[in-house]
């Protein structure tokens, strides 16, 4: 204990957040940070795009988002809900209609050198029961792609495949 190393970014379990909304045909990917305090938020930089979408693109921008991944202190205790990246970026009108027209995904490294990763979605907000799949970090592009948005597509439909 006396001599641990330091953590630094390639010691961090990456993360980001997948928002879909079959209403708004949209689809948002929000890049995450950690405070010191390891409190996990969105660091303010989306990408938003009409559905569908293609597989590759969307593999591409979900490594792009993953390897954003950062420890950058912030005070979240002023933080408004309405200043969520995710929402900002949203077609949504307010927090309350944000949350049940798109459904949340996570994805994040599967340990703390991102060697694969577990993508989580729930069908709705207060789902008690949540839709869970992995895949290698490594994986090609358009094979992560297609695993969101079968993901998306379970959490939408209720369809396991």
């Amino acid at each position: 204990m006396f001599f641990q190393k330091k953590s630094n970014i390639t010691d961090l379990t990456k993360r980001v957040a997948v928002y879909a909304s079959y209403k708004h045909k949209h689809l948002i990917l929000a890049a995450r940070c950690q405070n010191d305090a390891g409190i996990i938020y969105e660091q303010g930089i989306c990408y938003d795009h009409p559905l569908p979408i293609d597989m590759e693109e969307l593999g591409i921008k979900i490594i792009e988002f993953l390897n954003l991944y950062r420890v950058i202190d912030k005070n979240l205790r002023d933080s408004k809900s309405n200043e969520w990246p995710a929402f900002k970026s949203s077609k949504s009108k307010s927090v309350r209609s944000f949350e049940s027209e798109y459904i949340h995904i996570s994805i994040d490294g599967s340990n703390n050198k991102n060697l694969g990763l577990i993508i989580s979605g729930l069908p709705y907000k207060q789902s008690r029961i949540s839709v869970v799949s992995s895949v290698s970090f490594f994986e090609d592009k358009e094979v992560i792609g297609e695993r969101v948005m079968e993901l998306y597509e379970a959490c939408l439909s209720g369809k396991l495949f």
